[in-house]
């Protein structure tokens, strides 16, 4: 099969952001300016003007600090619109190729406020291509070269886990470090090898807290690498995706500089963050924008494209204790209302489950136990008639309960000692 990027091409109305040699040019000239009246043998009058070497400081200091800004963010930006095609060939403005495809290593987009996105196309070297539109064009733009979530795995430089750390509100290690500095001072005059060890671990946990990470987005889940340490997230055990502030509670939209949280079906939550940078096209928090963005299309594309025989595969019970078991399958429900888990986890899924007689026992009990936090009664008749039909009976005591609408801890009871061992000999061989 073809990659994405040679199936079609797209095409829409962008402003292609370039750097503004003018305003860098003059921003430079004033620095020299400054440099060449403080340069020896110059007079330090000019006509009226006395001291002119005190005054010099200002335009020199402006060329050396603005300067360097810059160049490095690119913060005026020069735009020109023009229309760009993405294709097989690459990127094309105007009918002109301005970055083949074999030059092309990775692309994201960062989405900002006003609905537009700011489009950034890495290329091998120092080569690549960035540019406004939106958001429907961009990902357009990107599904056509193949840097969709279907067809490439994103990479996006990452906060070193430790700062993502956190004692109440306040990040755990900036909090850490002046604890110690006064750990060290008070025991100064009483054990002599404590002070040697907070003024050692001091700089130790800065420097470890500023180590970024590497974060891989995936069309099968998250991975985080961390100073040779790796950390798989697979969707299959992701109930959502949200943005949280930084140090604060879950929320939504993002806001600036917080954190990208994956609520785990067993309650757990896995916080991964970008490493920001101002940007003055896509505003402050535009990594973590980008980050967050990423994975909930990859972890919606991978619900989309999951087949219903895994999402109901969840609900039997394993190795798992009742009361784990039974939270995992409402954050499961939980996630329903579009996408693969809203159709898999339907009424009518959860009845074909809960009635076929191949299935393990402890999958059937919890396609009834999602049933329980379906809304409406429609669904206890059929339930009742299935309870009718099994032979099994612990798995019969689940269904009638169920059904007839026992209150929660009276059917969470018949869970206990329920297992897959007297699973049909079919069910076992499809195992």
């Amino acid at each position: 099969m073809s990659p994405p990027h040679e199936a079609r091409s797209r095409e829409g109305h962008v402003e292609i952001l370039t750097r503004n040699w003018i305003l860098l040019g003059f921003v430079l000239a004033v620095g020299l300016t400054g440099a060449v009246l403080l340069a020896p043998g110059v007079p330090h009058t000019i006509g009226p003007f006395h001291d002119v070497e005190v005054f010099a400081w200002l335009p020199l200091l402006w060329g050396v600090i603005i300067g360097p800004v810059l160049v490095s963010r690119n913060s005026f930006p020069k735009r020109t619109p023009c229309t760009l095609r993405a294709d097989a060939d690459g990127l094309s403005l105007d009918g002109v190729l301005a970055l083949p495809r074999a030059r092309i290593e990775d692309g994201y987009l960062q989405p900002a406020v006003d609905g537009r996105c700011v489009v950034r196309v890495r290329g091998r070297g120092a080569r690549g291509m960035t540019f406004v539109t939106g958001r429907d064009t961009a990902t357009a733009i990107l599904d056509a070269l193949g840097l969709g979530v279907a067809g490439h795995t994103a990479r996006v430089s990452g906060l070193s886990p430790l700062a993502l750390w956190y004692v109440g509100p306040l990040p755990l290690f900036p909090t850490l470090l002046p604890v110690l500095f006064v750990a060290a001072l008070l025991f100064a005059g009483f054990v002599n090898i404590v002070p040697q060890i907070a003024l050692l671990a001091i700089p130790m946990l800065w420097i470890l807290s500023r180590i970024p990470s590497r974060i891989e987005v995936g069309a099968d889940g998250v991975l985080r690498s961390w100073l040779g340490l790796r950390r798989f997230i697979p969707f299959r055990d992701v109930a959502s995706v949200a943005g949280r502030a930084r140090g604060g509670p879950i929320t939504r939209p993002l806001r600036d500089r917080e954190d990208v949280v994956l609520l785990k079906l067993d309650g757990r939550r896995v916080a991964l963050g970008a490493r920001n940078r101002f940007d003055a096209e896509a505003q402050q928090g535009a990594d973590d924008a980008a980050l967050l963005h990423r994975v909930q299309e990859a972890f919606e594309a991978f619900r989309a494209r999951g087949s219903p025989a895994d999402a109901t595969a969840m609900l039997a019970r394993g190795s798992r204790g009742v009361g784990e078991w039974v939270a995992q399958i409402r954050a499961l429900c939980a996630t329903q209302g579009t996408g693969y888990r809203g159709s898999a986890l339907s009424q009518e899924r959860l009845l074909r489950v809960v009635e076929d007689p191949a299935a393990e026992p402890s999958l059937r009990a919890g396609a009834a136990v999602a049933l329980a936090q379906a809304p409406g009664e429609g669904w206890r008749g059929e339930l009742r008639r299935a309870a009718d039909a099994c032979a099994n009976p612990r798995v019969r005591v689940v269904l009638e309960t169920v059904a007839k609408g026992a209150p929660e801890e009276q059917w969470i009871h018949t869970l206990e000692g329920l297992d897959d061992a007297s699973a049909s000999p079919r069910a076992r061989a499809s195992s």
